[in-house]
């Protein structure tokens, strides 16, 4: 297992459905809070989706995917091109795009 100190300096983002929030912080950090969370048995929904290499960048992600203003549906086929194009192009997220994006 890596140690804390060996994982590169990137910034994730992460999406607590119970919370209905997005939020921002260091992988590294965000690992030793989901171990933690997992040795207490506490509950932890935060899922990491995306991972930038700038505070920067993650929250240009956030902007993104929060710009409907509406968490609690799913994003349409069309909607989520648009949005990972959007991405894209800010340089927030690379990837060679299939026929569907997620």
């Amino acid at each position: 297992m890596m140690s804390m100190s060996q994982i590169p300096d990137l910034w994730v983002v992460e999406f607590s459905q119970s919370q209905g929030a997005f939020s921002i912080r260091k992988l590294s950090e965000a690992v030793t809070k989901n171990l933690r969370m997992f040795l207490d048995a506490k509950a932890c929904d935060h899922s990491i989706i995306a991972l930038t290499r700038t505070r920067e960048e993650a929250s240009a992600v956030c902007d993104s995917l929060d710009s409907r203003g509406n968490r609690s549906t799913p994003f349409s086929p069309a909607e989520a091109i648009a949005v990972l194009d959007e991405l894209q192009e800010t340089g927030a997220l690379k990837f060679e795009p299939t026929s569907e994006p997620w």
